[in-house]
This record gives structure tokens, C-alpha cells and sequence, in this order.
């Protein structure tokens, strides 16, 4: 069990019972866009509920508002959407149309049905909704204007809000929110201000990193909460939140989650195990410690390629410095362009006998390698020690 070492208000339960986490020494971190950070932030545990978070102190507030100044979503592909394999189809797509692929019959059926996308950035989920749904009446909110003008005129996104949720003054149809609730450093209140922006009837979708299936998410230096399946499913309760769909197999590394205002009170959230959650952390950290070790060992034994460019492959080729020759990407909006100052390839431009390592959770990296043994690729791709 995680020792107190000292006491601060955890950001889930309240209670006092947060401290530093034993043997938390990464060096470098990532921002949450995918570029390199000079820290990964000072990790805490809650003894009480078992939530990992940040130190959201004044260091931390001053360091994240410089990250959100010149934020980049996507800066890797000039602002382009990332592309996942999508399991459904069985071929690439952007983020944004894999989800909606799966959502779209938890949508609401009204032709001229109102969205708001909080945390929209450059608009990329707005996108894919008028290409999908034509008639809808689309709104955003975010920390940036520098968007505003080409998602109106271009996409036809009635109004960008900016501020607090809780002085947006219209309700909606839908609300989504994908990967907003980890930068939240009030998410109970945050999801409380939520509540008023649904519609009788309405939903509330949103998708957070799984850190129970992504280590990696513990070096993201402005996500100040690091999310359990049990651990979000209290904050909804204790916010005042029905969760209608909850589910880990719609994007990996990922929790999916459509809510609605829950009728009547709820019980508070509570998240027994707090040893359970403890233990798995020291495991995830040991785990990071590793494929850096791995990492270096091999760079020791001639040219390596990262495959990633997103956050996993930018955290680990900052780690290790200078021995990463290159990067795999099976986004064509990545290929051919330099990450890092290295040249990005696409995996059927690799050579017999090239080393690849899988910058990735275990599960996640066999799947992928298995997929693109299939497809012809010849290189040596190396899978990442077990958690």
C-alpha cells in the first residue's frame, strides 16, 4: 500500500488522503496534444477512494495554462485528424467517424437535434457530425478562438462559447465531451454545470483514457486525472449522473460513456480497493521503467524505429534521446513528414530485418503486429515487456 507522505484534498472524494507516489521519477513528460514537456508532473494517490491525480498546485495551473496558449491539436499531421483501424470496417479512418460509427444509434433521432461539443478545438468532431447529420444544429465551446471563423463559415457551427460551461445558457439535444473530464481540476462541480445543458430526454457522451489499459496517460503532464473504470463510474454517481452505456471496446485505450441526468438522488460514489488500485499503479510505473530499459538496450544494438507518433512513441523517444532513427505511422497524413526531427515511414516502406519497437500497451502492440504480419510487413516488429 501507497504510503501517506502528505496530506492534500483529493480531487474525486474530497477527503484528505492524497500523497506523493513512492518512486515516481520519470524525467521528461508529454503535453496531451503530443509534444515533449520538461516534466511529467508530480503524481499523488488517494489512500481513501484509490484515484491517481496530479498535484494541480500553483506550478502546475501556471505550466498547463503555457501548454493551452499555443495548443496544436493534431500538429503531427498539420492539424488533420488522427487515423485509427477501425475494427467495424476493417479499414483506417479519422477518430471522430469511428466513433460516431458507434454511437450513432444512441443518438437522438430529431432532424434538427442540438449538439454542443465541449472542448471542441479545431473542430474535428463538428466536422464528422454535419457530414453525418446534415440538419443538426452544431455548437462548440472552447478555451481558443483561434477556430471560431472557419467552424462557422465553413462548417456551419452556429456559435463557439468560451468560458465556463455553466454560463452557457441554452440547452441541447446531445453534449459531448472527449478527453475534457482528465484536464478538469473540479470534476465534480465541472459535471454538476454539465447537467443544466441537457435536454428532457437528452444524453451526455463522454470518452476519457483508460489508464487500467494505458500506463502512458500517467505521463501526460496536464491530465490532473488519471481514470478507472470504477473510479469514473463514482464520479458520475456522486455528481448526479444514470450512465446508459459504459465500455472499454469502442476506441482502445479508451472509456466510452453515454449518461444522462440521473431522475431522482443518487447514493454518493464510492470506489472500494484502494490497495487494488495501488498495487496495479506501482505495476504501471515499473512497466514505463521497463520499456524505457528495453528501449535503450536495443538503440545499444543498432537503428530502432518507434512506432507511434502520438503520445506513447513522443514520451519514449524523448526519454531514450538520440537513439531513435525513426518513426512508424499508418496514418497517410504522417507519412513521409519528420517527428521529433525523424523522418516518419509508413510500416510497408520497412525493410527485412529493420527494428520496430511497439511503443504501446502489451495487448494493444500484439494486435497491431499481428495485423500488419498479415499484411506483408517484414521487419522485425518487437513487442514491449509485459505489465
Amino acid at each position: 500500500m501507497i504510503r501517506l507522505m502528505r496530506r492534500a484534498e483529493c480531487l474525486l472524494c474530497g477527503k484528505k488522503r492524497t500523497a506523493p507516489v513512492p518512486g515516481w521519477n520519470t524525467s521528461r513528460g508529454i503535453t496531451s496534444e503530443g509534444k515533449p514537456w520538461p516534466t511529467a508532473g508530480a503524481l499523488t494517490f488517494c489512500s481513501a477512494c484509490g484515484l491517481t491525480q496530479k498535484n494541480t498546485g500553483l506550478l502546475w495551473r501556471r505550466q498547463t495554462a503555457r501548454i493551452y496558449k499555443t495548443y496544436a491539436p493534431y500538429y503531427q499531421s498539420g492539424g488533420k485528424e488522427q487515423r485509427v483501424f477501425d475494427t467495424g470496417r476493417g479499414s483506417l479512418t479519422t477518430r471522430s467517424a469511428a466513433l460516431l460509427g458507434r454511437l450513432r444509434r444512441h443518438l437522438p433521432g430529431s432532424a434538427a437535434a442540438e449538439a454542443l461539443d465541449i472542448g471542441c478545438g479545431n473542430g474535428s468532431l463538428l466536422r464528422n457530425l454535419r457530414r453525418s447529420f446534415p440538419s443538426w444544429n452544431l455548437y462548440g465551446a472552447d478555451r481558443t478562438r483561434r477556430y471560431d471563423r472557419e467552424l462557422r463559415t465553413r462548417w456551419g457551427v452556429r456559435r463557439v462559447y468560451h468560458g465556463e460551461a455553466a454560463n452557457i445558457n441554452r440547452t441541447f439535444d446531445a453534449v459531448f465531451m472527449l478527453h475534457v473530464l482528465e484536464h478538469a481540476r473540479r470534476p465534480v462541480a465541472f459535471l454538476n454545470s454539465v447537467k443544466k445543458l441537457i435536454k428532457p430526454g437528452g444524453m451526455l457522451f463522454i470518452q476519457i483514457p483508460d489508464l487500467t489499459a494505458n500506463p502512458v496517460d500517467l505521463v501526460i503532464f496536464d491530465h490532473c486525472t488519471h481514470w478507472t473504470r470504477s473510479h469514473i463510474t463514482a464520479l458520475l454517481a456522486q455528481s448526479g449522473w444514470h450512465i446508459r452505456v459504459i465500455t472499454n471496446r469502442w476506441v482502445p485505450r479508451e472509456i466510452s460513456i453515454i449518461a444522462a441526468p440521473a431522475p431522482t438522488s443518487q447514493a454518493r460514489g464510492r470506489v472500494p480497493g484502494a490497495a487494488r488500485h495501488s498495487k496495479r499503479l506501482h505495476q504501471q510505473i515499473a512497466w514505463l521503467g521497463r520499456l524505457k530499459a528495453q528501449a535503450q538496450a536495443l538503440c545499444g544494438k543498432g537503428p530502432l524505429g518507434i512506432f507511434g507518433t502520438s503520445n506513447a512513441g513522443t514520451w519514449l523517444a524523448t526519454e531514450i534521446g538520440r537513439g531513435v532513427e525513426f518513426f512508424v505511422d499508418e496514418d497517410a497524413d504522417r507519412i513521409g513528414k519528420r517527428h521529433l526531427r525523424k523522418l516518419i515511414v509508413g510500416p510497408h516502406d520497412l525493410k527485412r530485418g529493420q527494428n520496430v519497437l511497439m511503443a504501446l500497451p502489451p495487448p494493444l502492440a500484439s494486435r497491431i503486429a499481428r495485423r500488419l504480419k498479415a499484411s506483408g510487413v517484414k521487419a522485425r516488429l518487437i513487442q514491449p515487456p509485459p505489465v
